[in-house]
């Protein structure tokens, strides 16, 4: 499985995850390590993930998505820059 197909998939993934009716302008890219503590706050857990910014024209917000390399899943915020 090429580069492109792995893309492809997690943008699948995120577009599914947002809407399938907008289309959203991709700002960038990343490949990050996210950073999730136990409930105890005591231990930190890094695990691999697709950052992806985009912006939605038709409500002004701006997206921070990111799909879990591993387990796909897939979280985001909305935010509206200063």
């Amino acid at each position: 499985r090429g580069l492109g197909d792995v893309y492809k998939r997690q943008v699948n993934i995120m577009s599914n995850t947002l809407t399938k009716g907008v289309k959203f302008e991709l700002q960038t890219i990343e490949f990050v390590y996210m950073g999730n503590y136990s409930d105890d706050y005591e231990t930190a857990h890094l695990e691999p993930s697709w950052k992806f910014v985009t912006h939605n024209p038709n409500d002004d917000l701006y997206y921070c998505v990111y799909v879990n390399a591993a387990s796909e899943e897939c979280s985001y915020i909305s935010y509206k820059p200063f």
